[in-house]
């Protein structure tokens, strides 16, 4: 049998005498249904959240009732987002209510432009919101487990922080086509932590993704960015499994671990140099995390405007990581990075505390670009590099996995017969 859980809320007045009589009708109600009440304080669970008609979200709750002195809260809007989305399946609101309103089980204002707050366990796999809403609050959506697909309306222009995180059943985002910014630096993880999401298509209009708005989606293989894009906040896809990008042309910005686990990004330099891909791409200092990689210890910059791929280190030595990443942000930002291949880079010193790192960058450099420049700078230092990564191997001072894949590249390129 269903069980319901009465949340009810006294708006504010300046005439205690009609607070009075409201809260009356309040006691009344919770004496009428205490033995529900009691068992729902019991076990914590409910099936329906049932909003009256003197209900608002700033309002006082009513702490008179057994479950909700328990759950301490002080607004509705305390209980609702703290701690009863967790376990109701639907939200009802009787119709006469002047600030709130029911869609689908859903918690909407009044005028249906905001969506406040959906129940975790709704049973609804794929959900349409109406056109009309306009907002969605902060996580509104935030560890429901039963929606697969998200399908936004073209009215809507604003998603609050979280709103969309952690909802483990989310396999596809449908966005419309008025939404401009996808969070920012305040606005976060939006979408973050959702782990059965495999592929997003950021629409034509977005111009920014916010902070962590994808962050930890571990299995997000899929991304497709589009035109009008221009800022890419921190950690936006922190820790996913996608390994390509290609940057649209008019992006000017991308924040620090933005694409923490890319292996390869195709820039377009002769529309605009983005600010920060080197920290974007290399800030990233949990190595563990990146040897699922079929090369971890190289990125890899497809240059567009040149041809070129520019081969970077990923996994450098610890005492020289942020000198490196600094001296090779500066040199990109400012335009420079490219005047010369980067394999003259990793030979003229801005890598020094790390020989195996430029060691990397040379050997991939020459695979990526081969000429006969690169190949004789690497011909004069082959046997140095192979005895090194030799003598780490038997050592075990670097990775065997690093190593090994080092000599095959060597061999490939015809610098090890022997082997």
């Amino acid at each position: 049998m269903r069980r319901y859980l009465i949340a009810t809320a006294v708006a504010l007045s300046a005439c205690s005498a009609a607070l009075a009589d409201t809260v009356g009708d309040v006691l009344k109600q919770i004496a009428a249904n205490n033995l529900t009440l009691q068992s729902a304080a019991h076990d914590m669970r409910a099936d329906v959240l049932d909003i009256k008609a003197t209900n608002t979200l700033g309002g006082p709750s009513v702490e008179y009732s057994p479950f909700f002195t328990k759950l301490k809260g002080n607004t509705l809007y305390d209980l609702v987002y703290k701690h009863i989305l967790g376990c109701v399946s639907t939200i009802k609101v009787t119709p006469q209510n002047k600030y709130l309103k029911s869609v689908n089980g859903i918690l909407y204002s009044k005028d249906g432009k905001t969506l406040i707050a959906c129940p975790a366990m709704l049973r609804t796999e794929v959900l349409h919101i109406p056109d009309g809403t306009e907002f969605i609050s902060p996580y509104a959506f935030s560890g429901n487990c039963n929606i697969r697909e998200l399908h936004f309306p073209d009215s809507l222009r604003h998603i609050g922080t979280k709103a969309c995180s952690d909802m483990a059943g989310l396999k596809r985002i449908e966005f419309g086509l008025g939404i401009e910014h996808i969070g920012s630096l305040t606005e976060t993880s939006i979408f973050a932590h959702c782990d059965n999401l495999e592929s997003v298509e950021i629409p034509e209009q977005v111009q920014t993704i916010g902070a962590s708005a994808f962050a930890r989606c571990h299995n997000l293989r899929h991304v497709v960015l589009h035109g009008s894009l221009t800022h890419i906040c921190e950690k936006a896809f922190l820790e996913t499994d996608f390994r390509n990008v290609v940057l649209p042309p008019y992006v000017s910005d991308i924040g620090q671990d933005a694409f923490s686990h890319i292996q390869s990004i195709t820039v377009d330099r002769s529309w605009s140099i983005p600010s920060g891909l080197i920290k974007a791409c290399l800030g990233y200092r949990d190595e563990w995390s990146l040897f699922n990689f079929s090369d971890p210890w190289i990125l890899r910059i497809n240059d567009e405007m040149t041809g070129k791929t520019f081969c970077l280190p990923r996994i450098m030595n610890p005492d020289c990581h942020d000198y490196n990443i600094e001296m090779l942000s500066f040199l990109w930002d400012s335009g420079n990075f490219c005047d010369k291949h980067p394999a003259f880079f990793a030979l003229d010193g801005h890598l020094d505390a790390d020989k195996f790192a430029r060691y990397d960058v040379l050997i991939s450099s020459c695979k990526a670009n081969p000429s006969d420049e690169v190949y004789k700078i690497l011909k004069s230092s082959v046997r140095e590099i192979a005895l090194d990564y030799k003598t780490a191997l038997a050592e075990n001072t670097v990775s065997g996995e690093r190593c090994i894949a080092r000599l095959t590249d060597l061999r490939s390129l015809g610098f090890l017969s022997f082997m």
